[in-house]
């Protein structure tokens, strides 16, 4: 998965996420949304594994960082990324 992307634009940053926490959200979601998908007997999630979970979930990651950066600097993004952050630790 190519996650140095987000990593690589907030090196430094307080609140930003490392190689080895974001392949842990990656696993956690995945897992969380997979059996939540089996307890409703959603058709897909018994045909599809915890990967491919996984790798739609940072395709839309992906995808929303793209969307962000077409219209926000470089700075701006980052400050967005640090608010963003500081609010999920304040929870």
């Amino acid at each position: 998965m190519d996650n140095c992307i987000v990593l690589r634009m907030a090196e430094g940053r307080s609140g930003t996420l490392t190689p080895s926490a974001y392949n842990k959200f990656l696993t956690n979601r995945a897992r969380g949304l997979l059996f939540r998908d089996k307890k409703h007997k959603k058709p897909y999630a018994f045909t599809s594994s915890k990967a491919e979970y996984r790798s739609l979930i940072h395709d839309a990651v992906m995808g929303l960082i793209n969307e962000c950066k077409s219209f926000l600097t470089g700075e701006e993004f980052v400050s967005l990324c640090g608010r963003v952050a500081a609010y999920h630790a304040a929870r």
